[in-house]
């Protein structure tokens, strides 16, 4: 099926939610039917790790699913709040993630701040600024995470969280870029934005998996 534009390809239904849902459904079947993992990389944070891979690889296929097709159904308000919570949660995992890998106390504590300090400077850097189209208001954002990934990242060991961390970054960077196209009036930008789509949602958990469990 023909599309007019890229722009039309990146919102098929079938692009968004559907093709999102493949990789962490695919993740959940094979640990049903998997052997049970090793003790990682790190031994003592294994069962945070089964925890957290069960808990977002629903979120994964619970996001696209509640943010597309069920939030067609809401004002736009409702959408767009029902959305800023998916985005949050979706950093909030990685900053969690991390903190609780690097072995900090109350890990989940410490990354509410990294989770609400980017969608905050971006926001108070838009009031400074005149007003932005959407797309521009997702640069900011993506960007302020890029250099917040950068520099927590320079704190961490070369271990496991790093590795985690450099992976959000790709993808966030990745969204800029994209982004940055889309701004400029290219509309292929809309077709590379399915690839880091693609990390976020449906490759995140099984990075983190294969990382942890079997990566040398």
């Amino acid at each position: 099926m023909g599309y007019p534009s890229w722009h039309d390809f990146y919102g098929a239904p079938w692009q968004q939610p559907w093709a999102l849902l493949v990789a962490p459904f695919a993740f959940l079947v094979a640990r049903v039917l998997a052997a049970a993992p090793g003790a990682g990389a790190l031994p003592e944070a294994r069962p945070f790790v089964l925890r957290w891979s069960l808990l977002f690889a629903l979120e994964s296929l619970l996001d696209p699913v509640v943010t597309g097709p069920l939030a067609s159904g809401l004002s736009a308000p409702a959408a767009t709040a029902l959305g800023l919570a998916f985005v949050l949660l979706g950093d909030f995992r990685i900053w969690w993630l991390v903190f609780r890998l690097a072995g900090l106390e109350s890990a989940a504590l410490r990354a509410l701040v990294p989770t609400l300090l980017v969608p905050s400077l971006a926001w108070l850097v838009s009031r400074a600024l005149p007003p932005l189209p959407e797309q521009a208001l997702w640069l900011v954002h993506e960007t302020l995470f890029v250099l917040l990934v950068f520099a927590i990242s320079r704190r961490l060991g070369a271990r496991c969280e790093r590795a985690v961390l450099a992976y959000a970054g790709v993808y966030y960077a990745l969204w800029a870029a994209c982004d940055v196209l889309i701004l400029a009036g290219v509309d292929a930008g809309w077709l590379l934005r399915c690839v880091p789509n693609q990390l976020y949602y449906g490759m995140t958990v099984p990075f983190v998996w294969w990382r942890f469990f079997a990566a040398r």
